[in-house]
């Protein structure tokens, strides 16, 4: 068996443990396996091709180190996480996101690469998620763009200090 190859694997030599084989991976690494799994195909390499086949059978579209699938993310778990801590200030008042934007490539379709210093933020903070009511944009005017402070509120010590009601 000594030279062969069996999928990634070429043979290097013979274990100590009896019909077990010293075998040397594609990717470097060395394992030891039964000359049965070998022939019969159930062991084709170091387990490096069972990492990378579950890379792509779970990645959709390899985008999720970005900026603007984070953005999606939490968009999505604000909207629908009761354990999100701002879950009462969004999904907790009814906003949601719409249906379209379930998928992360249709939001990205529809709001394109987010541009350097800016964020998502919703043109009005009533309405939900969706592209007609979405822009990316810097932080200080997503500061301005906020439901009305209630004083009265925050003075009787109620943590929910945003009134709930609409800005004319």
């Amino acid at each position: 068996m000594t030279g062969r190859r069996y999928g990634c694997l070429i043979v290097l030599y013979k274990s100590d443990i009896p019909r077990k084989w010293i075998c040397q991976c594609d990717c470097e690494n060395k394992i030891s396996a039964f000359a049965d799994n070998l022939r019969s195909g159930n062991t084709r390499s170091c387990g490096c091709l069972r990492v990378e086949f579950a890379k792509r059978s779970f990645t959709r579209h390899g985008d999720t180190d970005s900026k603007e699938y984070y953005s999606w993310y939490n968009m999505q778990q604000r909207c629908y996480n009761p354990k999100n801590r701002s879950f009462k200030h969004y999904g907790g008042r009814g906003i949601s996101v719409c249906e379209r934007w379930n998928l992360y490539e249709n939001f990205l379709s529809d709001m394109g690469r987010r541009p350097t210093g800016l964020i998502l933020d919703r043109i009005n903070n009533s309405g939900n998620y969706e592209p007609s009511n979405c822009w990316w944009t810097t932080r200080s005017q997503s500061n301005k763009n906020r439901r009305p402070f209630d004083r009265n509120r925050q003075k009787n010590g109620d943590k929910s200090a945003y009134c709930d009601i609409e800005r004319p």
